[in-house]
Order: structure tokens, then C-alpha cells, then sequence
């Protein structure tokens, strides 16, 4: 717990600007700029900010267009609107529902996107929902991992417990044609494994299922593999 019980709120409504510091609650709303770093234990804006440094708080939620120049520490976030972090993110548990673009690495324990998120480095987290489109430069390891594809998807590698890869379906075929990207990556590694819609150049598993709209070059396996639909898989092993 931050200890800001002998410190003030920073509000900032409508147009304004401060410089940073320990405050209990921080609420912006308008167009608000902090020049230096910011520990409290409410962190709140709407509308435009900008925070010139990093931001360490027990929760935020932020909406609107905001823009962090560092780093962001938190038990919880909540984003919604456009939002850009300039270093990394080491939030518990993060939900996105707007666009969000990270320059560093996301690093949690619950984390769900509902939107789009461009992170130029890792995510690793303990469970992880992912519905949209995303960009993921580096990795993305965790325990759990479900992605519905509803937009362009790209990460460099997964490596994960158990990995469940759908596409949002549709009710009408000419809106599943308008929408029907993929999952784009370099290699797949983990236990369970189910995939629709992924173009991988290596996967590899315990139990491995490639379905409908496949493209994998290689497939690595241990206990099982099955191919459904027209998943295309140029070769398979046991190992």
C-alpha cells in the first residue's frame, strides 16, 4: 500500500497543469499535464492528459486520450479511450477496452483485452484474455491464454500452459468474410494446444489440435495430435 495518509488530492479539471509528487487521490478531467513522477493510491482521468513521468498507484482507470512518458505501476487498470505508456506496465490485473500502445514490457497476473493493444516488447502474465486485434513484438508467455480473433493478430512467439485460439463468428457469412484474419507467429510452445485460424512456422506441445483456416509449417508432439477441417499442416513428429 502507498502511504499518502497525510497527503492531498490533485484535481485538475478543465485546462490545467502541476508538477508531480505524493498525492492520495489523483482525478484529471480535461485537459490536465503533470510534469514528474506520481505515487497515490486513485489515479483517474478523462479526457486529454499527459503525465511526464511514471505513475506508481493501487488502481487506475483511465478514459479518454491519455499519454504516460514512463512507467506504470498498479494492482488495477482500466483503459478505455486511447491511451500510450511510454515505458512498461507491471500491473495485477489490466483490462483494455480501447487501444492502448506500450514502448516496454506488460508484466500481470490477469490480463483482458477487449480492444487493441500495440506492446513493443513482452506480456507475461498468469492468465491472459485477448479479443481483437493485437500486435505483440516479443513474446507472450503465460499459464492460460484464450484468443478469439476479431482483427489482425501478431506476436513473435507463445509460450503458455494451456492456448485456446478461435475466431469471433458472425451471423451473416458476407461480415465472417469482412473479418476473417488470423493469428500470425513465429512458434507456438506449451502443453494443450488448440488453434483456428493460425499461421504458425513451428508448434509444439504436449496435445496439439490444428483446425479450421491453419497454415502451420511444423508440429511438434508428445501425447497427441489431430488436424480438423482444412487446417493444412505441411509435417508432423512425435517426440
Amino acid at each position: 500500500m502507498i502511504k499518502t495518509t497525510q497527503a492531498a488530492d490533485l484535481i485538475i479539471s478543465g485546462s490545467g497543469s502541476t508538477s508531480g509528487g505524493i498525492f492520495r487521490d489523483v482525478k484529471i478531467s480535461g485537459s490536465g499535464k503533470v510534469s514528474g513522477d506520481i505515487e497515490c493510491n486513485q489515479f483517474q482521468t478523462s479526457g486529454s492528459s499527459r503525465i511526464n513521468g511514471n505513475v506508481k498507484s493501487e488502481n487506475m482507470k483511465i478514459s479518454g486520450s491519455s499519454k504516460i512518458l514512463g512507467s506504470v505501476t498498479s494492482d488495477t487498470m482500466d483503459i478505455s479511450g486511447s491511451t500510450t505508456i511510454e515505458g512498461n506496465a507491471d500491473v495485477k490485473t489490466i483490462h483494455i477496452s480501447g487501444f492502448s500502445r506500450i514502448k516496454g514490457n506488460m508484466k500481470g497476473e490477469r490480463v483482458s483485452l477487449s480492444g487493441g493493444i500495440k506492446l513493443y516488447g513482452s506480456l507475461e502474465a498468469d492468465s491472459v484474455q485477448l479479443k481483437g486485434g493485437f500486435m505483440i513484438q516479443d513474446l507472450l508467455n503465460a499459464d492460460e491464454i484464450t484468443i478469439g480473433i476479431g482483427g489482425d493478430c501478431k506476436v513473435k512467439e507463445i509460450g503458455c500452459g494451456t492456448l485456446k485460439v478461435t475466431k469471433k463468428t458472425f451471423g451473416l457469412d458476407i461480415l465472417g468474410k469482412l473479418f476473417s484474419k488470423h493469428l500470425i507467429t513465429d512458434q507456438i510452445e506449451g502443453d494443450d494446444i488448440y488453434l483456428e485460424y493460425t499461421k504458425a512456422k513451428t508448434v509444439r506441445g504436449n496435445r496439439v489440435t490444428i483446425g479450421t483456416g491453419c497454415e502451420i509449417d511444423h508440429v511438434e508432439y508428445k501425447d497427441h495430435f489431430s488436424k480438423v477441417g482444412n487446417a493444412m499442416v505441411k509435417h508432423s513428429e512425435k517426440i
